[in-house]
């Protein structure tokens, strides 16, 4: 004596999501079906130098080349004849030497000459080693690099023609912390690979 419900009044919809396993079987499909890979990073070559490496180490080689031998140049013309020397320098600055001695100065200039040809040649072994794949001599170059640039910033005043050596640290600096730079050495030590 039950009500009988006729067969075609309740209508069943094919696309409503059901309950439990159906609507997370369709979420996966739509998720499976709208999925994109990201971007992929182009995997660096242990054997393959960057050229921002290149760029950096000509640029490191070329500068410290040049200040070295204009050091060693003041160096010779501070030995020969002090004088002409520690008058210029007293013109660019008024205050150096005050209260100091000629042969003070003389010796302080000599012993900063040579400070900075030995910094050059540093320098210069860091960008030999930095070229051939050495992730240490890229952080020493790093560091030698910025602290090069930040002295010869601060005579900017009194010698304005150290602007080009300034400028070419900081495009070393750029250089050697390009990503792809940075992904090379990571690749080389990762795979211990040998300098190249």
């Amino acid at each position: 004596n039950g009500v009988r419900i006729p067969e075609g009044s309740v209508r069943r919809d094919s696309h409503a999501p059901t309950i439990g396993g159906g609507s997370r079987h369709s979420l996966a499909q739509s998720q499976a079906a709208g999925a994109q890979p990201g971007p992929m990073l182009p995997v660096a070559d242990p054997g393959q130098r960057p050229s921002t490496v290149l760029g950096a180490a000509i640029i490191t080689w070329i500068a410290t080349t040049l200040i070295a031998m204009l050091t060693c140049i003041g160096l010779a013309a501070l030995a020969a004849n002090p004088d002409p020397v520690i008058a210029e320098m007293h013109r660019q600055n008024p205050d150096l030497g005050a209260g100091v001695s000629r042969d003070m100065l003389v010796a302080s200039g000599l012993t900063a000459g040579a400070i900075i040809v030995l910094w050059c040649i540093a320098g210069a072994v860091f960008a030999i080693y930095a070229f051939r794949g050495a992730s240490w001599a890229r952080v020493a170059l790093l560091a030698s690099t910025t602290l090069a640039s930040m002295v010869l910033f601060s005579f900017f005043t009194v010698a304005p023609y150290v602007a080009p050596f300034v400028v070419a640290g900081v495009t070393v600096i750029v250089l050697l912390m390009r990503p792809e730079t940075r992904r090379w050495y990571v690749v080389r030590r990762e795979a211990n690979a040998p300098l190249l």
